[in-house]
C-alpha cells in the first residue's frame, strides 16, 4: 500500500515538471515569435496588399538601407529602361518621338544581375523620386496594370497573390508622348507657371508660352492664333473663367499624356517639346463644355 501511494506520487511529481517545462517552452516561443513579428513590421517592410502602403514600405525600407528587403519587394526579371541612357538625355533626344523611344529601349535584368547592379538603379535620383513620393496619391484603380512612383524611376505591378512587386524601373510616365524622365519633371514645373501666370493675371507671360499657330477650340469656334498680340486681344474668351479654373485645380502629379503631348484636365489644354531642345509650349486649347 505505502509502495504505490509513493509510486503515485512520484508519477504526479513527474507529470507536475513535465507541464512546467512545456508551459516554459510554450512561452519562451510565443516571446520569440512576438518578438519576430514585430521586428517583421517594424524593421522589416514587406510587400502589401495596399498601394499605399507599399509605397510606405519601399521607404522606409530605403531610409534603413535594407537592401535584402528592397530585393525582397521586386519581382524578377525586372524591367530597366532609360538608366542605361540617363547621362546622354540633355545632348542626344532632340532627333523627335521615334528616335528617343529607340533611343530607350528596355532590357530585363534577372535577380543576380539585379543584385549585383543594385547601386545603378538605386542611384540618387531615384531613391530621392521614392522618398519624395507623396503616398496618398498613389491609388490602384481597378483594372490597372501598373503604378508608377515619381516621373516613372519605379513602377509596381500586382502580383497573383494580391501583394505588390516592383516590376520596371525608369520608364517615363510620358514615354507616350516622346518625353523622358527629366521632360516629366520640366513639364510639371511648366504647369506650375501656368497655373501661378494665371492666378496672378499675368497675360503677357501666358502670351509667350503658347506655340503659334495655336489652334483654339471655343464652344462656338475655332480661332487660329498667330502670334502673342492675337493672344492678348482673344484673352478673355481664350482664358475663360471655366478654363481657368480647369488649370488651377490641376493636380501637378496627375497630368494626362497621349501621343499629341501631356494634357490639362480632359484634353483642355496640350503641351508639348522637349526632348530636348527648344522649350515647352502650349500647343492647343479647348474651352471646357462643363466645369469638372
Amino acid at each position: 500500500m505505502q509502495f504505490h501511494r509513493t509510486l503515485r506520487k512520484s508519477i504526479i511529481a513527474v507529470l507536475l515538471v513535465t507541464a512546467l517545462t512545456a508551459c516554459k517552452v510554450v512561452k519562451a516561443q510565443n516571446a520569440q515569435g512576438a518578438s519576430t513579428s514585430g521586428s517583421a513590421s517594424a524593421d522589416n517592410p514587406r510587400p502589401t496588399n495596399s498601394a499605399h502602403d507599399f509605397v510606405l514600405s519601399l521607404q522606409q525600407a530605403l531610409r534603413r538601407g535594407d537592401r535584402s528587403w528592397v530585393i525582397g519587394m521586386t519581382r524578377f526579371p525586372v524591367t530597366v529602361g532609360e538608366i542605361n541612357t540617363r547621362g546622354e538625355i540633355n545632348t542626344s533626344l532632340d532627333k523627335g518621338k521615334e528616335e528617343y523611344l529607340r533611343a530607350h529601349q528596355k532590357i530585363t535584368w534577372d535577380q543576380a544581375t539585379y543584385t549585383r547592379d543594385y547601386d545603378k538603379v538605386w542611384n540618387p535620383q531615384t531613391v530621392k523620386a521614392v522618398m519624395d513620393e507623396n503616398a496618398d496619391h498613389v491609388t490602384w484603380e481597378p483594372g490597372a496594370l501598373a503604378e508608377n512612383i515619381g516621373c516613372g524611376e519605379v513602377w509596381f505591378r500586382k502580383a497573383k497573390d494580391g501583394s505588390f512587386r516592383i516590376a520596371e524601373f525608369d520608364i517615363s510616365l510620358y514615354r507616350i508622348a516622346g518625353m523622358s524622365l527629366q521632360d516629366c519633371y520640366g513639364v510639371r514645373a511648366f504647369v506650375k507657371n501656368l497655373q501661378t501666370a494665371v492666378a496672378d493675371n499675368r497675360r503677357n507671360q501666358i502670351a509667350g508660352m503658347l506655340k503659334y499657330p495655336l489652334r483654339y477650340h471655343g464652344a462656338h469656334k475655332t480661332i487660329i492664333l498667330h502670334g502673342a498680340r492675337e493672344t492678348l486681344h482673344n484673352y478673355d474668351l481664350i482664358f475663360s473663367p471655366r478654363l481657368r479654373r480647369a488649370i488651377a485645380k490641376q493636380q501637378i502629379w496627375d497630368l494626362g499624356a497621349m501621343a499629341d503631348g501631356v494634357s490639362i484636365g480632359y484634353g483642355f489644354i496640350w503641351i508639348s517639346d522637349p526632348s530636348q531642345k527648344g522649350q515647352f509650349k502650349i500647343t492647343s486649347i479647348f474651352e471646357p463644355a462643363i466645369d469638372e
